[in-house]
């Protein structure tokens, strides 16, 4: 009984689990669809990364336009003004 322990003892460390298993023993396809994968994400990020760079420049663009326009308000005559504010609201 005491050799079946030690034969056990010394074969658990050789036990693999299928998720854990290295690269190496994964199909050719498997690796592809990996790889292919990893790329997406990648791609998928990056086009994240920019719309938020784009929207963070369209609001910081559009804070300076409002004061901008906050400034000139003042010296408008009503009429103008309302339409201004009608274009403003419209986009």
């Amino acid at each position: 009984m005491d050799s079946a322990v030690e034969e056990t003892a010394k074969a658990v460390p050789n036990l693999e689990m299928d998720s854990a298993a290295p690269a190496e023993k994964q199909s050719k396809n498997a690796l592809k669809k990996e790889l292919k994968n990893k790329q997406r994400e990648e791609e998928r990020r990056r086009k994240e990364e920019e719309k938020d760079a784009k929207l963070a420049a369209a609001a910081k663009t559009g804070a300076q336009s409002q004061k901008s326009t906050g400034a000139e308000d003042k010296d408008m005559d009503p009429t103008q003004y309302f339409e201004n504010r009608l274009k403003f609201l419209a986009a």
